[in-house]
């Protein structure tokens, strides 16, 4: 059995379609979504969401938002998103090394909080791509 899915992010709609199951990355961690799934709002991590479907599985790399699901619905509202086949690994790896020197670096005014983010949306990225 099948459910609606639609995934948001500011810029555009990434995805609308039916699924067979939907694994979100949760702050409390991985939910399997299935067609008839009890209502639930989520709050995202940085993770990867895996949409699964008759013809196949797509990834789709995210920072993090909201899920909704209600009604054989899943709504995802993402801060940013990208499709596995969208990622520019070149300019993912560039990011990582720059975060990876911020945070190794002895400079007293690194915002390492930010630092540490910017290092985990860029391994997520790469991480997906392999």
């Amino acid at each position: 059995m099948k459910f609606n899915v639609k995934i948001l992010t500011p810029e555009r709609e990434l995805y609308s379609g039916e699924a067979d199951m939907v694994v979100i990355p949760s702050a409390q961690g991985d939910i399997g979504v299935l067609a008839r799934h009890a209502p639930l709002i989520a709050k995202l991590r940085v993770g990867i969401i895996k949409i699964k479907s008759g013809d196949g599985e797509r990834l789709v790399a995210t920072t993090g938002g909201i899920a909704e699901v209600s009604d054989n619905n899943m709504a995802l509202l993402l801060d940013v998103a990208e499709f596995k086949e969208e990622i520019d690994v070149e300019r993912a790896k560039a990011a990582k090394e720059r975060a990876e020197k911020r945070l190794n670096s002895n400079k007293q005014d690194i915002d390492f909080s930010r630092a540490q983010a910017a290092l985990d949306r860029a391994i997520n990225r790469m991480k997906i791509v392999k």
